[in-house]
């Protein structure tokens, strides 16, 4: 595979990652906003039983209000709580369930970002060790194409030296003819 296909796999996968905590954080924060509401409704109804069993009349009309009426509607009530107190322990159920679904997203994000972290040194430190191979190749071959040359550069100091041997000796000769002329 190539580099760029990887690239864009990788981003898919994190992208994927990333909506599914996203959906789940969604859907903890209604589950949260249910919660409430029924805490609040649960709340409410406590108080209306309260009303019915410490009132025997309506304090806006002021009008009697019967034991039938009020012992049924504190039972219609008390259903009601506990439909509501089921209804807050599944949601809880839920909500717990939501929780870790986002806590084993995080932490699968976490070990993505690591792993997409680690594959980063890894490709700068593989980036490096090919750019050293390519400067110890390149001096290889500008030391071969030195050595090169240092053959030839030999045979001109050779060939120097026996021009510097030459010169010696005619340098001496010269000396002897200069000498036997002035004879």
């Amino acid at each position: 595979r190539s580099l760029l296909q990887e690239v864009k796999s990788s981003l898919s996968s994190c992208e994927s990652i990333k909506k599914d905590l996203d959906i789940f954080t969604k859907r903890k924060t209604k589950e949260e906003s249910i919660y409430h509401q029924l805490v609040r409704k649960q709340e409410s109804i406590i108080k209306s039983i309260s009303f019915y069993e410490d009132s025997s009349s309506c304090p806006t009309c002021k009008q009697a209000i019967s034991d039938d009426f009020k012992t049924k509607t504190i039972d219609e009530k008390r259903t009601q709580i506990k439909e509501i107190e089921e209804a807050i322990l599944t949601l809880e159920t839920a909500t717990e369930g939501t929780t870790q679904e986002i806590k084993k997203t995080k932490n699968l994000l976490e070990s993505y970002n690591s792993f997409v972290k680690r594959e980063t040194e890894l490709n700068s430190s593989i980036s490096f060790s090919i750019r050293m191979v390519n400067e110890i190749n390149n001096e290889i071959e500008l030391l071969k194409t030195k050595s090169s040359n240092i053959e030839p550069l030999e045979n001109y100091e050779k060939k120097l030296l026996e021009l510097e041997t030459e010169k010696e000796k005619l340098l001496n000769d010269k000396e002897i003819m200069t000498a036997s002329f002035d004879l």
